[in-house]
């Protein structure tokens, strides 16, 4: 048997503890910046002290990966009202088109990028999760060669885990194939 450690960076809220307040006119704004395949159109909804919405209303890139940055950027931005944001691994040029149109939202509705990129995103976490497997296949590769190697191992009586991007992991035990989300 061979043990298989998987080191993963997580993030959980920071507590507030940025004096920063911005102040802006209320309004929804827009703005554009460039994707990896195209334009991305974000507006952005202000309150009086507060991004009260940041929505994504276009764009042509890969529906797959970006609708995983579209979700997790908006909603952070938001929740930590904050332009200390990750980029999502795999859709970094997505994200930070997001960003981008974001902080020019910020501007048109008179607010302070700055300030709102000091104001701390997630803490980053050091947790480690240990998987036991037979066989662990990493860069299973676009084409899913990977996941034909791990039928191969399987043939043989062997479990295998397979990581993909965005945060999938392919599990192959039994005959049955699993695929499963990990939270970041």
């Amino acid at each position: 048997m061979t043990m298989f450690a998987l080191g993963v960076t997580g993030c959980s809220p920071l507590p507030a503890t940025s004096s920063a307040k911005s102040s802006y006119v209320p309004g929804a704004y827009t703005a554009q910046a460039q994707g990896k395949q195209s334009l991305v159109t974000v507006e952005v909804t202000f309150g009086e002290n507060a991004i009260e919405a940041v929505e994504v209303l276009g764009h042509y890139e890969s529906e797959r990966i970006a609708n995983t940055a579209i979700s997790a950027i908006t909603s952070d931005i938001v929740e930590l009202q904050s332009l200390d944001v990750d980029a999502v691994t795999g859709a970094t040029l997505t994200s930070m088109a997001i960003l981008s149109a974001v902080r020019d939202c910020v501007g048109q509705a008179g607010g302070s990028v700055s300030d709102l990129e000091k104001v701390p995103g997630r803490e980053k976490s050091d947790a480690v999760e240990v998987i036991e497997t037979e066989v662990a296949i990493i860069g299973a590769g676009a084409a899913i060669s990977g996941c034909f190697i791990s039928l191969i191992a399987l043939l043989s009586g062997g479990e295998t885990l397979v990581p993909l991007t965005m945060g999938i992991v392919l599990t192959v035990l039994g005959g049955l194939i699993f695929l499963t989300t990990k939270n970041k």
